[in-house]
């Protein structure tokens, strides 16, 4: 199975493509609790699951940045 993914988060542009076999299937059915999963409902998790990590790792670059410690410049 294999999904295409695109994302827009303001001026970022995600794209993703997935393949996954049926074990890889049954095992999201699995975590997500659902015993038989489709397509969209997949597609829905990982848009989601990818969403949250673009969202943490914008947060954390920007406490980064505004971490004075972390500056390295003259």
């Amino acid at each position: 199975m294999a999904i295409e993914q695109h994302l827009k988060r303001g001026d970022m542009k995600v794209e993703f493509t997935w393949e996954f076999s049926e074990e890889e299937v049954v095992a999201i059915g699995n975590h997500l609790g659902e015993e038989h999963v489709d397509t969209a409902r997949i597609k829905d998790f990982l848009q989601i699951a990818v969403r949250e990590a673009v969202e943490r790792a914008m947060v954390e670059r920007k406490a980064s940045e505004n971490d004075p410690s972390s500056n390295t410049g003259p």
